[in-house]
């Protein structure tokens, strides 16, 4: 029974996230070497080629290890029968409360940052940027199911055979490094638009994504993958129309 739970909830996850990489067909694909030449819609297909293995890997890890770290799954593990809105509706107050949170965390970071931005910077930023189904999908759902579900549910582990019984400790550590590893995951995009970002850039793309991480990493903690996406996706929704 469990393993037919575990191979249920894994492409169930596969599906939700598979959606979120096909959102980068909308994505502008990558510069090519001087020198290459391909078909803009081919070389869309195979960028999508590396998320997806990352995507197997984060839900393998996450399928194997949620129960041995105390990963909560609301949605994917409710009882049959059970109606979505019993779900869903001790979710709607953290919901709001932690979209607010992060949005605000890090509009403040970008209210004390921006007067610093270096110009190439600034083109990037009023330029059309991600579009907005690729940061609500890709971002929102994809992300998490590759930081939370995957990498922190495996820091989880780990510190848990360190120290057996649960504890706040094991989830700050965890979240912290995760949080971290998602704010440097941002940098490669952030030096391919702006070689030489200022050190002000650089503290609003380090902070601010850490920031974010740490509150959908709470989310994901304390009520679930299900409130850290929505958590992500709600932040996207608020901070795509003010910064």
């Amino acid at each position: 029974m469990r393993k037919s739970s575990n191979l249920r909830i894994a492409f169930s996850l596969f599906g939700l996230g598979l959606v979120g990489i096909v959102s980068l067909m909308w994505v502008t694909p990558p510069a090519l070497p001087s020198g290459l030449e391909m078909d803009p819609t081919t070389l869309r297909w195979i960028t999508l080629i590396n998320p997806i293995l990352l995507l197997v890997i984060s839900i393998t890890i996450g399928t194997l290890l949620k129960d041995a770290a105390g990963v909560n799954l609301p949605i994917l593990d409710k009882e049959k029968g059970q109606p979505l809105i019993s779900v869903f509706r001790p979710l709607a107050h953290p919901f709001l409360a932690l979209t607010a949170i992060s949005a605000l965390g890090v509009l403040l970071i970008y209210v004390g940052t921006c007067w610093g931005f270096d110009p190439v910077y600034r083109e990037v930023i009023q330029g059309p940027g991600l579009p907005f189904w690729t940061r609500m999908l890709y971002g929102g759902i994809t992300e998490e199911i590759l930081i939370r579900f995957g990498l922190m549910t495996l820091l989880l582990w780990i510190l848990k055979e360190f120290n057996r019984p649960n504890s706040h400790l094991q989830f700050w550590m965890a979240n912290l490094l995760t949080a971290i590893l998602f704010a440097t995951g941002h940098l490669p995009a952030l030096f391919n638009e702006v070689p030489a970002p200022s050190i002000w850039t650089l503290i609003y793309i380090l902070g601010g994504n850490f920031w974010a991480g740490l509150c959908f990493g709470y989310a994901f903690w304390k009520y679930g993958l299900i409130l850290a996406i929505l958590t992500h996706m709600g932040f996207h929704l608020i901070t795509y129309f003010l910064i």
